[in-house]
């Protein structure tokens, strides 16, 4: 839950949509530098069926 607070910190900080994150369907990988601050993220969400995923 901390990583989705900080990722949520960052995404805002960007201006870049927050809705979501913490659902079940969403994968998320976060990149921090060296002080273990956020400096990038990816992810993407699985369909219901779990057989497509979009970015």
């Amino acid at each position: 839950m901390a990583d989705v607070e900080a990722l949520t910190a960052f995404l805002q900080d960007v201006d870049l949509t927050v809705s979501g994150l913490d659902a079940p369907s969403v994968r998320l990988w976060i990149e921090r530098d060296e002080s273990g601050v956020i400096a990038g993220s990816t992810g993407y969400e699985i369909s219901a069926d779990g057989r497509h995923g979009r970015r």
